[in-house]
């Protein structure tokens, strides 16, 4: 059986682009990065070559991020690895719709740029722009292309149980959550693929006849903060 070229979509917070300078200390999704790198590099660990990474620098909407672009730009997560941050306009609205159209040209141009091979796509977190562009390629090409779906926790009941609180507040905010993000249930469900954080998630994604596995944790050592007394274990 021929093998698949792989790649990871994913929303890191390089270090050098001093994504948290710029927020004045404000950063948002260490937790999403730290996870995510952990997963690259292991998969790095058992693959011939390095997993090729589409990454969407996920900063806060302008004027919280003083950037309102984001340019495409070429980089290496790894030693002969050739990756992409893809780059879209950092305005409310705006921003879902260029950074789901930019993903798609790059993943789309990468797979004719192959053409005749079969494709292994990961998606990280359910995040609308990646969630459409991922699943419209895959409408596209077919079988030619396996999506999988890597989950964060999902807010409320189909979570970690032990952050979930049965009261009335939590009712409604999760009642909240749930019409907010219907559009990406739905389209979450489109995958052939998953890898969860708890087993509760499959009942929470609908998900029972596809494929699937829980990966329970991950570590690597932290690029944003370091004491004086830290230790690597």
């Amino acid at each position: 059986m021929k093998s698949y070229r792989m790649c990871y979509c994913s929303q890191l917070l390089p270090a050098e682009k001093n994504i948290a300078e710029k927020c004045k200390g404000h950063l948002s999704g260490v937790s999403l990065h730290k996870f995510t790198r952990a997963l690259i590099s292991g998969i790095d660990n058992n693959i011939e070559q390095p997993i090729k990474v589409f990454n969407i620098i996920n900063a806060l909407n302008y004027p919280a991020y003083p950037d309102i672009v984001f340019r495409t730009e070429e980089w290496s997560h790894k030693s002969k690895s050739k990756d992409y941050h893809i780059g879209y306009i950092n305005l409310f609205g705006i921003k879902y719709i260029t950074q789901e159209y930019n993903l798609f040209y790059y993943l789309d141009r990468w797979i004719k740029k192959n053409n005749g091979d079969r494709f292994f796509i990961i998606a990280h977190d359910s995040y609308y722009p990646m969630l459409k562009a991922v699943t419209s390629i895959k409408k596209k090409y077919k079988n030619r292309v396996v999506i999988c779906l890597i989950s964060g926790d999902i807010p409320g009941k189909f979570g970690f149980n032990t952050q979930y609180n049965h009261s009335l507040k939590s009712l409604i905010k999760e009642r909240m959550i749930k019409k907010i993000n219907n559009k990406n249930l739905i389209l979450s469900r489109e995958f052939d693929c998953y890898v969860f954080q708890t087993k509760d998630m499959y009942e929470g994604y609908g998900i029972y006849d596809k494929p699937g596995t829980v990966l329970e944790c991950t570590y690597i050592p932290s690029e944003y903060k370091v004491t004086k007394n830290a230790k690597d274990y």
